[in-house]
């Protein structure tokens, strides 16, 4: 009973090790942005005032090519997307019959992606330059890049559960 505690929170404590970064992506700043994200990782925009997420789930190195899921505001079950080097993706979110987004892959290696991402306008045209005085096209930032939890952050969070799992584990053993 005891090892199987053990093994259990073992498994716990990996699985929150492995856990990808959030990157929160500001349109109002530029509306085309270039982010480099590992396999894991997502990205989270809002457009329109809608927040979306960008989950990059598998890097295919040798074939080129990522298998990502989309979460759009609102609906129950993500989209699920496989673009490949060089391609263009566009996405109509509101299904309005206009394009909201274009995402390209522009390269893989050692499980990550660079993804290039290009909000578009009321026509489907690229935008060609953020205003910060019109939120019309971008909706609200939800929030700027230095509210995430960076690296070393995580590093010690982990750290600390991963002595207290190995605390708790001691004390239960030794009764």
């Amino acid at each position: 009973m005891k090892k199987s505690l053990i093994l259990i929170s073992f498994l716990l404590i990996v699985s929150i090790v492995s856990a990808g970064e959030m990157i929160t992506i500001d349109f109002t700043k530029t509306p085309v942005v270039v982010e480099e994200i590992n396999e894991g990782d997502a990205l989270r925009f809002t457009i329109n005032g809608k927040t979306h997420e960008l989950l990059l789930k598998e890097v295919y190195e040798s074939k080129n090519y990522i298998k990502a899921a989309l979460f759009v505001e609102g609906a129950e079950t993500p989209a699920y997307l496989s673009i490949y080097y060089n391609q263009k993706v566009l996405i109509d979110f509101y299904k309005d019959g206009t394009n909201d987004l274009a995402i390209v892959l522009e390269s893989v290696s050692n499980n990550k992606a660079r993804i290039i991402l290009r909000i578009l306008d009321e026509t489907g045209n690229p935008v060609l330059e953020s205003t910060n005085v019109s939120n019309a096209i971008t909706g609200n930032v939800v929030a700027d890049e230095g509210s995430s939890v960076d690296a070393k952050t995580g590093l010690l969070i982990t750290g600390a559960i991963v002595i207290i799992g190995f605390v708790i584990a001691l004390i239960i053993i030794k009764k």
